[in-house]
């Protein structure tokens, strides 16, 4: 294997644009038939020479690591005295403190640039946090590299000294850029006509017009990897909420949405074709046929180590040299320097990676092969990926414990079915994901106990039969849910009765009495609200949203309000305890806080416990001089007959007193 050193730091450049999409292969295939041979890679090569041995520089010869004596990393209050001119911009912003703006003063990082005889040379980019230089543009005739090439040289005298291009892409702009194995770390960029070029399209004598340290490099970032063969492995698991197949990811409501392998533990996971575009990353670590989803990666045979974390990868050479792979908004990868220490001294030892735009980096704990952040390292078996088809074997504690899982799933089947939520694979295994505390617990029990769980009849009914200090089952709604109906937009005359109801001054009623009085005051035309006393004291500006609540803002402050009008001079502030009453043959309603839900479908209701059993019930609206009700008999989850009620308020369900925990108004006479 290779070894990644120092110097392949900078073996690539800040270039903004996109990739074309026929230069990033995927690297994300179907699933292979026992038969077939794993193709090789689709990968661009990515050298990583030895850095030159150390020696006196031209005050403008440039290389991948920098511009004369100006390196990459160089704090910025270093260049004055090299001749580089720049100016620290500043920003204001303001925070609310004790109910009153308090402005605060920042940098927001600073362009420098060279000049020689009024021509502008170079502009060297500084990162806002750390204020180091981070990337280089040459722009002018005077930096060379040692070869002699710089801005005006044509393509026809670059292809006589390094020969063909390695690799060719597209920034923003009229540009076209090369990069040569023999010249590593550098972009040739040449100016084009038009906004989609190909290499083919610049000219023998067309001239060099601008260079570009360090050069970056495309997607996907392979750093000696086999990244065919981590594809592969991601099949079949649950990633994110969504189960690997090809290069998409099922979700629970059947959609595809595609997903990228960047690099060898870093996913771009992209919306579903025809939904709104978005993307975020996810790291994945895949190791010895497992899928851990945390920050972190692994160490190899040769002893040198790559890390995860969010879009960046650091990767240790094995003599203690680091660089950091920060993933561009265009999915190309630019490096920076960083370090990269281990704590041999810490029980357990750990791996302490920084780099210069990320100076928080990431904390490792060394578990065997595996470099797992700090925050998930105690959790790892809950973070482990669950797969499709895996499962420990039957005479295992951990295939025991899956089998119990399994069971109670099968139970749980029936809820869901009368809920109107998914049942098949996916919401499977979203159920066991939620489920791999009960399983890493379970596991640690006696044999005779995990026995015992298996043989009862009912499986969520075993913390009764065979008490033992395993974890809950997940709650089933949390497991696996189907989206809450959304109530239709109001109309015009209903908005407005609406606003005029809220206008006036209202008073807010606190159950505990040493809290601070409240005055809320709503402008005619519902565009003002005024909060007098309380923790959110101050003038907003409201604006109603299509379903009737309110969003009040102010800087650096934002409120959502919904309410619920008793009457014309009370109404509640909604608050969890309250649900929206959209379709009355149709709703959930939790009757105990993390225990019992009420479900209406129709014309039948039934109550689902915190586990997962589905329950007959009996429901029935009454209206009478104390108002609107809902009364419901059903059994709770210790199995004994209960009756409850809860109260129509305006469109909501809420229990008989809401008041507390819910804040009521009344208007100030």
């Amino acid at each position: 294997m290779r070894r990644v050193a120092l110097s392949a730091l900078f073996l690539s450049a800040a270039c903004d644009g996109p990739a074309p999409a026929e230069e990033r292969p995927s690297t994300v295939a179907p699933p292979l038939a026992a038969s077939q041979a794993p193709a090789p890679p689709p990968e661009v090569s990515q050298p990583s020479p030895p850095r030159p041995a150390a020696r006196d520089r031209g005050p403008h010869e440039l290389d991948e690591y920098g511009v004369g004596p100006v390196r990459l990393g160089m704090r910025d209050q270093e260049l004055p005295a090299l001749g580089w001119r720049g100016d620290r911009p500043q920003a204001t912003a303001s925070f609310v403190q004790d109910g009153k703006p308090s402005p605060i003063t920042f940098r927001t990082g600073a362009t420098w640039t060279l000049e020689q005889d009024g021509q502008l040379q170079a502009v060297a980019d500084i990162n806002p946090v750390e204020m180091r230089v981070t990337s280089l543009r040459i722009v002018g005739p005077v930096p060379k590299t040692a070869e002699g090439v710089g801005v005006g040289v044509t393509l026809q005298q670059l292809g006589k000294l390094y020969g063909e291009p390695e690799h060719t892409w597209r920034p923003v702009g009229f540009l076209m850029c090369a990069q040569f194995v023999a010249r590593p770390g550098v972009d040739f960029c040449f100016q084009t006509r038009t906004l989609t070029p190909t290499w083919a399209d610049i000219p023998p004598d067309a001239p060099v017009a601008e260079l570009r340290v360090p050069a970056t490099r495309p997607s996907p970032l392979t750093l000696d990897e086999d990244l065919t063969q981590i594809a592969a492995a991601l099949q079949g698991h649950l990633i994110d909420g969504g189960l690997v197949d090809g290069d998409a990811r099922v979700r629970l409501d059947g959609r595809r949405e595609p997903f990228e392998l960047l690099a060898p533990c870093v996913l771009l996971l992209r919306s579903a074709p025809g939904e709104p575009s978005g993307w975020s990353y996810s790291s994945a670590v895949t190791r010895g046929g497992e899928v851990y989803q945390v920050a972190g990666g692994w160490q190899r045979a040769d002893g040198s180590m790559l890390l995860c974390d969010g879009s960046g990868v650091f990767v240790r050479a094995v003599d203690g040299t680091a660089v950091r792979w920060r993933s561009t908004h265009e999915q190309r990868w630019q490096p920076e320097p960083a370090t990269c220490d281990v704590r041999a001294e810490l029980v357990p030892p750990r791996v302490v990676c920084k780099g210069i735009s990320d100076p928080f980096g990431i904390k490792a704990v060394v578990m065997g092969e595996l470099l797992v952040a700090e925050q998930y390292a105690d959790a790892l078996a809950e973070r482990r990926a669950v797969h499709r088809d895996r499962r420990a074997g039957p005479f295992t504690p951990e295939g025991q414990c899956q089998r119990i899982v399994d069971r109670a799933w099968e139970e749980t089947v029936p809820a869901l079915t009368f809920a109107g939520a998914p049942t098949d694979a996916v919401a499977r295994l979203h159920y066991l994901q939620a489920s791999l505390d009960v399983i890493a617990s379970c596991s640690t029990e006696p044999l005779q106990q995990r026995l015992c769980a298996l043989t009862t009849p009912k499986v969520l009914e075993a913390a009764r039969a065979c008490p033992s200090r395993t974890a809950r089952f997940p709650a089933w709604m949390d497991a696996v849910r189907e989206p809450a109906p959304r109530p239709a937009p109001l109309s015009p005359a209903e908005l407005n009765r609406r606003t005029a109801a809220l206008t006036g001054k209202w008073s807010k009623m606190h159950a505990d009495e040493r809290l601070p009085p409240e005055l809320w005051t709503f402008s005619a035309g519902g565009r003002q609200l005024q909060i007098d006393g309380g923790p959110s004291e101050g003038s907003y500006e409201l604006s109603p949203t299509p379903e009737g609540a309110w969003i009040a803002r102010r800087p650096l402050r934002e409120l959502w309000l919904e309410f619920a009008f008793l009457d014309a001079n009370r109404f509640y502030l909604v608050d969890t305890p309250m649900t929206r009453l959209v379709d009355r043959q149709r709703f959930d309603v939790r009757l105990t806080p993390g225990r019992e839900v009420l479900l209406m479908r129709g014309e039948v209701c039934k109550t689902v416990t915190a586990a997962g059993q589905l329950r007959d019930a009996r429901c029935r609206f009454v209206t009478d001089d104390a108002g609107e009700r809902l009364e419901i008999d059903y059994t709770d989850d210790e199995g004994i007959a209960a009756t409850t009620t809860l109260a129509v308020v305006d469109g909501f369900l809420a229990p008989p007193d809401v008041r507390p925990p819910l804040a009521m108004f009344a208007r100030e006479r």
